[in-house]
Formats: structure tokens, sequence, C-alpha cells
């Protein structure tokens, strides 16, 4: 009795162990199956560091080869956030945070009418501008325009009075604004522009490929701009900007401020001017005196400098 009980109980391990043994077998096919399906372009490449790169700038690179290879034409629906997901199997942030970029880029717009609409599929350079000399500042009002989408009246608060070096308190009109390259669609800054009450005209006067504001000062009014007070700073994209150029509300941007001033030192309009990245590069050369290796070009030399 013992020896047939103790022969089942063998023949019972045996198949128990036969059927582990299969099950580890096609685990083992399985999963060396789907490691050689993956293709390499499907897994973020290792840096030369041995750190992975992040998720959403490999899934950026890639939506980008898609694109530039033609597999969705310029006016054509872009994938919903749901299927990238799903394609790439990747999380909705990362699917955000990549097609981000493409919006940084140019290269699809959001609309809540249609869904994301391929725009572009090459990348747009930044617009590069040098604005060290007046001269320069004049060249990057010939080569852009503004594109004036509201206006409003504003009385300026003590801040931004101070801000600007105007009476607290005073009466404005304020120019909401994108300022575009000429013939380009997709702007490279959005642009508040604050005007005196009796130079409003001037607003009237911003459309197609304008003349600048510094220019229309003159033209309209007999008063030309005689000095341009520019300052420049790192902030966050306001709400509305970002909502409008359709970037995100906390990508940091260079804020530039300009304030013109006619002969007697009295501000007679003003812009804020916010830049993100990708759209535009301020280039400064300072080139050294070759008469003189201990100077600098009188062009470029800080004027508050002690000697």
């Amino acid at each position: 009795m013992y020896d047939a009980l103790d022969a089942k109980y063998n023949l019972d391990s045996l198949y128990v162990q036969n059927n582990v043994a299969v099950a580890s077998t096609l685990l083992g096919k399985t999963m060396t199956s789907t490691r050689q399906t993956q293709s390499p372009a499907d897994k973020p490449p290792k840096r030369e560091t041995g750190q992975i790169q992040p998720r959403y700038i490999w899934l950026r690179n890639r939506l980008l080869q898609e694109l530039q290879s033609g597999k969705y034409p310029v006016g054509s629906l872009f994938p919903t956030e749901e299927q990238l997901a799903t394609t790439y199997k990747v999380s909705r942030h990362t699917v955000r945070e990549a097609t981000r970029l493409l919006v940084q880029n140019g290269l699809i717009s959001r609309r809540r009418s249609t869904g994301t609409v391929v725009t572009a599929t090459q990348q747009h350079a930044p617009y590069v501008a040098a604005l060290g000399t007046l001269q320069e500042l004049m060249q990057y009002t010939y080569t852009t325009r503004l594109e004036v989408f509201r206006k409003e009246p504003v009385v300026i608060d003590e801040e931004l009075a101070n801000f600007f070096g105007v009476e607290p308190e005073s009466n404005w009109l304020l120019l909401h604004s994108h300022r575009h390259r000429l013939n380009e669609v997709r702007p490279i800054s959005y642009t508040l522009v604050y005007l005196r009450p009796e130079y409003a005209e001037i607003a009237d006067h911003l459309k197609g490929n304008h003349p600048s504001i510094f220019n229309l000062h003159e033209q309209l009014f007999n008063k030309p701009v005689a000095s341009v007070i520019q300052k420049i700073d790192a902030d966050n994209l306001p709400a509305e900007a970002a909502k409008t150029m359709e970037i995100c509300p906390s990508t940091p941007c260079l804020k530039m401020t300009r304030c013109y001033l006619d002969d007697t030192g009295r501000v007679i309009s003003a812009s804020i001017n916010y830049y993100p990245p990708e759209r535009f590069q301020l280039v400064t050369r300072w080139d050294r005196d070759s008469t003189n290796t201990n100077t600098y070009n009188a062009n470029h030399t800080d004027r508050h400098a002690q000697p």
C-alpha cells in the first residue's frame, strides 16, 4: 500500500515539475520575443554618461521625425494625448510635455473646436536680434510687425508708474498684441504697448506691415522719440500670453521693457515684451578698440562707469 502511494506521489511531483519547467520555458520565450520585437527606436536611448534620456524628450524627437517624414501633413489632425500615450506606452504627462515642445516650435497648434492641428513639418529658427543700439532696435522694428488683438484704457498703478518713470494714477491706452516676423503667422513675442491718450491714434495704424511706433510718433504728431530706455529681466510667461501663444504658463521667458522719451525726457509710450524660448534670441557683440587694447569701443562703453 505504501509503495503504491509513494509511486503516485512521485508521479504527481514529476507532473508538477514538468509543468513548471514548461511554463518557465514558455515565459522565457515570450519575454525574449517581446524584447526582440521592440525596436531600439521605441526605447529612450542612453546618454554617453549612462543616464536615460527623459521620456518626454525622446517622445518629442520621435514625433518630430514623424512630422518631418510627412506622416502628418500640414493641416491634418495630430493624434490625441490618449492615442499617443497608447501608441508609445507612456503617461499622459509625458505626452503633454512632449507636445508642449512641439507647440513652442510652431509645429502643432491646439484648437478648441477641431483639436490639435499640424501647422508645420520643419522647425522654425528663432528670430535673432541685436538690440544694443538704437539703430539695431530700428532694424528690429523694420523686420517685424505688431498684431493688436485687444485694446483698453487703463490707469497706471504706483508700481508700474515707478517702473516706467511716469506719473502714478495716470491714464493710458493699453494694447495687447503679438509681434511677428514679416509674412509669418507664428508670434515671436507677447507685447503690451502703453500709449498716452494724446497718442492713441497710433493704435489705428498698427495694421499689416505698419511703420514702427517709434516712427509713428513723428509722422502723426511731429513728436520724435529722442531716446529709448531698455530694461531686460527674466520672468515667467503671463497666463494670457501663454494662452494666446499656446505655451505652458510656467515657461521661463525673456522680458524686455522699453520706454520711449521725447526731447524733454517725458515718457510718451512704453512696451513690455515677453519672448518665450526657441522663438527669439538676443545677441550682443562687443569689439575691443583696435587702436588701444586697454579701452573698448565708445558705442559699447558703460556711460556710468567711473574713470
